[in-house]
C-alpha cells in the first residue's frame, strides 16, 4: 500500500472515531425513553369521533393497562418517573374522577415536593383533582400555598344525616354547601338531566323548558344534576338556583354515586325508574327524545289513574318535592 493511501486510511479512521460518538448520541436523542403521558395523550387525541362517555372509558382503560400497576404510594421498588406518571394520572383522572387516581396523584405530588420539583401547574392540578371528588377543604389548603389564588375558595361542606348514596351537594352560598342524598322513588318515573350552567346547549335548553308552558310536564319530573369536575361551577349554580328556586341544580358529590348514568355529556336527559334507565337522549333541541319521554309519562299517569282506589295527583307537584331531598 502506498504512503498516500495509508495516510488517507488513517485520516478516515480518525474522522470515524470522532464522528461515531456523535452519531450514537444523535441516535440516543432520537429514541428517548417512552413517556407514559405522551402515549396516553396521543391515544386520547386519536379518539376524535368518540362520545364523551366512550372516550372516558377508553382513556381510563388504557391508563390502567400501561400505568395502573405502578404504585408511587408503596415501598420503594422499581424507579418511577414521578413527573411523567403525575401527568399521565392527571389526564386519566380528568375522565375517571376516581379517588384511587387522586390518591396516586397525591403521593406523586409529595414525592415531587420532596425533590423540589413542584410548579404552579402541579399545585393547581392536584387541587383540581381533589375538587373533582369533592374534597374541597384539601383543595383549598393546596391552593392557599400559591402566591396568588387562581380561583375563589370552594365552599365548606357539611353532611346531612344518611348521606350515603346518590349524594349531591346543594350549594347554599359561596362559602357553604350541604351534602345530602337524593331520595329514590323506585316506582315513580323521573327525568334526570345532566347539565352545566356554563354549557350553551344546557342553558338554552333549560331556558326553553322553564319558559314553555307545553313543557310543564317535564318541569314537574325534572331533576338537574351537574357533573363533578376540576372547577365546580359554584357561582353558576348559585345564579341559576336564585333565578329558579323550584328547579335547582345539584352538584354530584362523587361520580361513583351516579355510575348508572353512563354519560355526563351536557345536556343528557335520562328517563328513570329508580336506578333503571328507560330512555335517554343527548343534546338540545331534541323533539323526538322529548316526545318519547312525554308519551312514557302519559302512559304512566294513565295507568296510575286506572288503578282501583287511586288517589288523583295534585297538579303541579314537582319530582324534587316528592323525592324529599330539598331542605
Amino acid at each position: 500500500m502506498s504512503m498516500s493511501r495509508r495516510l488517507r486510511c488513517l485520516v478516515g479512521a480518525a474522522i470515524l472515531a470522532m464522528v461515531a460518538p456523535l452519531l450514537c448520541a444523535a441516535e440516543a436523542r432520537e429514541a428517548p425513553e417512552p413517556s407514559l403521558y405522551d402515549a396516553l395523550a396521543d391515544y386520547n387525541q386519536s379518539l376524535p369521533d368518540q362520545s364523551g362517555a366512550q372516550r372516558a372509558e377508553a382513556v381510563v382503560a388504557r391508563y390502567e393497562r400501561i400505568a395502573g400497576a405502578i404504585d408511587p404510594c408503596g415501598k420503594a421498588g422499581a424507579p418511577i418517573h414521578d413527573d411523567d406518571l403525575f401527568r399521565a394520572t392527571v389526564l386519566a383522572e380528568g375522565y375517571s374522577f376516581d379517588p384511587r387516581h387522586v390518591r396516586k396523584i397525591g403521593c406523586l405530588y409529595r414525592r415531587l415536593q420532596a425533590q423540589g420539583r413542584i410548579t404552579r401547574w402541579h399545585v393547581m392540578s392536584y387541587a383540581e383533582a381533589l375538587a373533582s371528588i369533592s374534597r374541597f377543604d384539601e383543595a383549598n389548603r393546596i391552593l392557599a400555598s400559591l402566591p396568588t389564588r387562581p380561583v375563589a375558595p370552594l365552599p365548606a361542606l357539611s353532611f346531612a344525616q344518611k348521606a350515603d348514596s346518590r349524594r349531591v351537594i346543594d350549594i347554599d352560598s359561596p362559602t357553604h354547601a350541604v351534602v345530602r342524598s337524593l331520595a329514590s322513588r323506585e316506582r315513580r318515573l323521573a327525568v334526570f338531566a345532566v347539565v352545566h350552567p356554563n354549557c350553551h346547549f344546557s342553558v338554552n335548553g333549560l331556558a326553553e323548558i322553564v319558559a314553555n308552558e307545553d313543557d310543564r310536564w317535564l318541569r314537574e319530573v325534572l331533576v338537574l344534576l351537574v357533573a363533578p369536575g376540576p372547577t365546580p361551577p359554584v357561582d353558576g349554580i348559585l345564579a341559576w338556583n336564585r333565578g329558579q328556586p323550584t328547579l335547582p341544580m345539584h352538584l354530584m358529590y362523587r361520580r361513583s354515586d351516579w355510575t348508572f348514568l353512563k354519560s355526563i355529556d351536557t345536556p343528557t336527559f335520562y328517563l328513570m325508574r329508580g336506578d333503571t334507565i328507560l330512555d335517554t337522549f343527548t343534546g338540545w333541541p331534541n323533539p323526538n327524545g322529548l316526545a318519547r319521554m312525554k308519551a312514557a309519562l302519559q302512559r304512566e299517569r294513565h295507568a296510575q289513574r286506572s288503578r282501583p282506589g287511586a288517589v288523583p295527583e295534585r297538579h303541579g307537584r314537582s319530582y324534587a318535592a316528592l323525592a324529599g331531598h330539598l331542605p
